[in-house]
């Protein structure tokens, strides 16, 4: 692609009505302790990102959002491990949140193949169950 994209006044517009919606209040819902939570994680390069979500009539509702920067040490590791890496960062940040409450990871098929070839007894104690 060798064109320029045109950014133009409406496009601001739009993109800050975007942001101000993701922020407010109203787009993240309150954690309900009856029901169960997810977390879909993600790893793209050296980045960690993730959602929590709940059921909220037909469809999931997001509680949080996560993100964060991997560190030299996991960027050096090959990718699958970084998304293991990714995974189990995801669960740390969410804790404060989900307070040991029953909560599914949804990952990408490859983590959960490393996570149930190895012995992680940590996810099974907390209560996890992965995707």
């Amino acid at each position: 692609m060798s064109s320029s994209l045109e950014w133009t006044e409406a496009a601001e517009t739009a993109l800050s009505e975007i942001k101000q919606a993701l922020v407010s209040s109203a787009a993240l819902a309150l954690p309900d302790y009856k029901k169960h939570f997810f977390q879909m994680v993600d790893c793209k390069g050296q980045y960690m990102t993730s959602v929590l979500v709940q059921q909220h009539g037909d469809k999931m509702r997001p509680i949080a959002y996560f993100s964060s920067k991997l560190d030299s040490v996991a960027c050096a590791q090959p990718p699958c491990v970084r998304a293991v890496i990714a995974a189990s960062m995801a669960v740390e940040v969410s804790a404060p949140i989900v307070l040991f409450h029953p909560l599914t990871l949804k990952v990408p098929h490859a983590v959960s193949a490393l996570l149930l070839q190895t012995n992680m007894i940590f996810y099974r104690l907390r209560g996890i169950s992965l995707v």
